[in-house]
């Protein structure tokens, strides 16, 4: 992969990442009703795939503000979502194990997109106006390729294998990291931290985290629920 150019190589994680987000979103759900799971328990785990987001951001990004290894986590948070899928596919569905593997799921999958972001702005450096949209863009082919070809596999396979073709997706991730350099520096504007608090009174970002709340709450019912009622209407 030497003579590969730096951009095509991360844009080569987009798609796999994204492929992960659109092989998990829409059938998750759907593989935990073949699982016996009821609606109730299904939105319960779907919750706590969240979850973590309150506090996994903050732990990783001070993880790599102090050791400068973005793409090492990355490698490592890939990893360990290669081992979740694998131990879902391996052990008993019970409602218990699950939201334990999916707690465990999302704390290290908060770990790699923002992390691989300042990674990718890194290596795009004063380039990165005419690039970073063009490398982005194949996250989302590689989620409509995740959603198409999932789905296609699963009118062949039962999707009690879904767990496997996760696996083989972050695995695949995993090993397309080491494609890219640890980057030598962290970004400038992660070297000098504000305090944290004066940047939440601001008005401005009140209103953001206002309309990020509207917005994630008309999402979270589609998200958890939107398969099931597509399968039920045949």
């Amino acid at each position: 992969m030497h003579g590969i150019p730096i951009q095509h190589k991360l844009a080569g994680f987009y798609f796999f990442y994204y492929s992960i987000v659109g092989t998990f979103m829409p059938f998750w759900s759907l593989y935990l009703e073949d699982q016996g799971f009821n609606y109730q328990e299904i939105g319960l785990l779907s919750s706590i795939a969240i979850i973590t987001r309150f506090f996994a951001p903050f732990i990783w990004g001070w993880i790599a503000d102090k050791s400068g290894k973005r793409m090492l986590l990355v490698r490592i948070a890939t990893w360990m979502e290669a081992c979740i899928w694998f131990m879902i596919f391996l052990i008993p569905n019970t409602f218990q194990s699950v939201a334990l593997l999916m707690l465990i799921f999302s704390f290290f999958q908060n770990a790699i997109l923002a992390q691989f972001e300042g990674v990718t702005l890194f290596w795009l450096a004063e380039k990165r106006t005419q690039l970073y949209g063009k490398v982005r863009k194949w996250g989302s082919v590689g989620f409509i390729v995740g959603v198409f070809g999932i789905g296609a596999l699963l009118e062949i396979v039962p999707i009690s294998l879904l767990p496997i073709m996760l696996l083989c997706i972050a695995f695949l991730a995993f090993l397309w990291s080491f494609s890219i350099k640890e980057p030598s520096t962290a970004p400038r504007a992660q070297q000098q931290l504000e305090p944290l608090w004066p940047i939440l009174k601001r008005p401005v970002v009140a209103a953001f985290f206002a309309i990020e709340l509207v917005l994630l709450f008309s999402h979270a019912p589609f998200y958890s629920f939107y398969s099931n009622y597509l399968h039920q209407a045949g």
